[in-house]
């Protein structure tokens, strides 16, 4: 199964080369990775759980490519704008958001040939409530199935997605826009519980011109290139002192 998805870490290794990371400018590194995660294959991810060695993988050469170089530990969280990240978000909470969707298509699509035909293998006929696979069956609906494993690992109940009422399934108003499954809010929801915000969390704002914001993101990140942040890096330097005041070190708080 991991082979399956060889061809999508080598599509994203040719398109995150690090010389392109260090040539970059910082909003151009965040262009370059959205602009590929915005072209993954997304045909693997809506069918199948990834394996978590394959996520681990992808994600560390996006976030090596977005920080430049090896990034730091304290340096890993690049998710979403609304939970303090860089905007990029989670391939783990992507998958799991996809798969969901395929819940959702299968109980607003009843009288589709292939919703009768998973009713009819895995014995739904006279459950409308539910949308699982039948246990010790395999074939894509059972691994779509396990994406319900996913919400257990974060602590969130299924039934904040979805519930039952009178006998039929209902969704949560939150994540259906306009009569549509959005795979963006249940993703953003999966970035809350896994990063919960907190009064050190960085907020982006609207109102916030997206350089300025930036420049403080960065700076929340260590990754503002002052005295005390090059000596980090190996970097020679004359004096740590500020060169404008001369009494403290350099830095960006």
């Amino acid at each position: 199964m991991i082979k399956a998805w060889k061809s999508i870490i080598d599509k994203t290794r040719s398109k995150l080369s690090m010389w392109k990371a260090r040539t970059l400018s910082f909003s151009g590194r965040a262009t370059l990775v959205k602009s590929v995660l915005g072209n993954l294959p997304t045909f693997y991810f809506s069918l199948f759980p990834a394996p978590i060695g394959i996520i681990d993988e992808l994600e560390k050469k996006f976030k090596d490519s977005f920080y430049g170089g090896v990034a730091r530990k304290r340096q890993q969280y690049i998710g979403l704008h609304d939970v303090g990240g860089a905007g990029l978000g989670s391939l783990r909470h992507l998958n799991l958001a996809l798969l969901v969707k395929w819940w959702w298509k299968f109980k607003t699509e009843p009288h589709s040939l292939w919703a009768q035909i998973i009713s009819g293998f895995h014995k739904h006929q006279n459950r409308p409530w539910y949308c699982f696979a039948k246990h010790n069956m395999g074939g894509v609906w059972s691994s779509i199935d396990k994406a319900k494993n996913g919400f257990w690992r974060l602590n969130i109940d299924v039934t904040e997605i979805m519930n039952t009422i009178d006998g039929g399934l209902t969704w949560r108003s939150d994540f259906v826009v306009d009569g549509n499954f959005n795979v963006a809010r249940l993703r953003s929801r999966l970035d809350r519980a896994s990063h919960p915000i907190s009064d050190g969390d960085f907020w982006w704002l609207n109102s916030v011109p997206k350089k300025v914001a930036s420049f403080i993101w960065r700076a929340k990140q260590g990754r503002i290139p002052s005295v005390v942040e090059l000596a980090k890096r190996n970097i020679p330097i004359t004096s740590p002192r500020c060169g404008l005041c001369a009494n403290t070190e350099e830095s960006a708080s």
